[in-house]
C-alpha cells in the first residue's frame, strides 16, 4: 500500500506530513489519557512514513508532543 500511495501523483508530500501530523496529534492524545491505540492508527501511520520516504520526503514521527 505505501507503494500505491507514493505513486499517486494527486498527492503532494505537503499533504502527507500533514496527515502524518494530524495523526501523531491523535496518537498523543490517546497516549496521554492512557488509553490503547487502536492498531489502525498506527498501521496507517507506518503507511504514511514509507509512503514519504518513497516520494522523497523525510517524514518522521515525534510523539514526545503534539505540534501544532
Amino acid at each position: 500500500m505505501p507503494q500505491a500511495v507514493a505513486r499517486c501523483r494527486s498527492l503532494h508530500p505537503y499533504f502527507l506530513w500533514r496527515a502524518l501530523k494530524d495523526l501523531e496529534n491523535e496518537i498523543y492524545a490517546i497516549q496521554r489519557a492512557n488509553e490503547p491505540i487502536p492498531i489502525e492508527m498506527i498501521r496507517l501511520r507506518a503507511i504514511l512514513l514509507r509512503a514519504g520516504g518513497k516520494k522523497g520526503g523525510s517524514l518522521s514521527v515525534d510523539l514526545s508532543r503534539p505540534s501544532k
